[in-house]
């Protein structure tokens, strides 16, 4: 009962998520399965037992079905009746079984960003693609919206010290509402709590899009930034083939880039998939970045302009000190 407890716990923090970006979970509940103490002996058991064999047992009311190992003897008229030989299995018994089955029921999504990324791949650019990849501006706005929008997902879910550990395409979902593009982040089957992380062993996640100490089995929220900087190679770039797809994704993976001085929606990759979780931004810092794209080098530009301004009221100050007419 304590595992039990211990999920219906983990699905009691999954319905409280309320966000436009996380995929709402409707309902949980538990199913027992079936339990049956004893198999009956069927009608075709019984016709196996034939009025030209016998059989001897030492259990008459055992049960034989035909997983049974039977020897037997046939009787014969000019011979004495031989005892037949029963080797059998012990009764069949369905146990009880120590499980349950969880159902989880969440809203209904439109489609996938897997599917969306397999168009785009395929040089599919009709009315059906939510996104048309043929005109690199509307990609390029597409893109930064996609991101922005998960990213709103996943630092929610981090302010609720839930960590998500399977991001990828797949668990992504994309639907459209009116003219607008509504993404929203779903299947928590392997989320985990970060104050839970000694008592909830973690170990899984797809090793395409798993950060490496995800891998070791170490939990952390900016795991979930590494995937999402997967994703975003994945959006960003074309693939021919699948298997140059997952060559690609290795090399990324393999390498490790130098931090870019700041975040723009062309370098955040290489910031995203850093090795070490230490060296990731968060999703709030990436948030703001993309939010205000100009917003760190105008504030940067002004300090500046400020620093100029106070040199040149220090000169001035030097200068009438001395007489020196300007």
């Amino acid at each position: 009962m304590d595992s039990v407890e211990t999920y219906l716990s983990e699905v009691k923090t999954l319905a409280a998520l309320n966000h436009p970006n996380i995929v709402p979970y409707k309902a949980a509940w538990l199913e027992l399965p079936s339990q049956t103490d004893t198999i009956g002996r069927s009608s075709g058991d019984q016709q196996l037992l034939s009025e030209s064999e016998a059989f001897t047992t030492d259990e008459s009311s055992s049960l034989i079905n035909d997983a049974d190992l039977l020897k037997k003897h046939k009787r014969s008229d000019s011979a004495p009746i031989d005892k037949a030989i029963v080797q059998k299995h012990k009764p069949k018994t369905v146990p009880k079984l120590p499980w349950v089955t969880l159902y989880i029921q969440m809203a209904l999504c439109q489609g996938t960003l897997d599917l969306w990324l397999s168009w785009k791949n395929n040089r599919f650019t009709s009315r059906a693609a939510l996104v048309p990849s043929n005109a690199h501006l509307v990609r390029t706005d597409a893109i930064r919206q996609v991101l922005i929008q998960l990213l709103r997902g996943v630092d929610y879910i981090h302010s609720r010290n839930i960590v998500h550990h399977d991001i990828k395409p797949g668990n992504i979902f994309v639907s459209k509402e009116r003219d607008d593009l509504l993404v929203q982040l779903g299947d928590f089957g392997l989320a985990c709590h970060l104050h839970r992380t000694q008592q909830h062993k973690f170990g899984g996640g797809t090793p395409m899009y798993a950060a490496p100490e995800q891998l070791e089995g170490v939990c952390d929220s900016k795991s979930d930034l590494y995937s999402v900087g997967v994703v975003l190679f994945e959006l960003q770039e074309d693939f021919a083939t699948g298997m140059e797809r997952c060559r690609r994704i290795e090399e990324l993976r393999n390498a490790n880039h130098p931090l870019p001085s700041e975040l723009t929606l062309d370098n955040l990759v290489p910031a995203l998939v850093r090795h070490r979780a230490d060296e990731r931004p968060d999703a709030r810092k990436v948030l703001r970045a993309l939010e205000e794209p100009h917003g760190a080098s105008f504030c940067q530009a002004l300090d500046q302009l400020k620093e100029k301004d106070a040199e040149i009221e220090r000169l001035r100050g030097l200068l009438e000190q001395n007489g020196i007419q300007y």
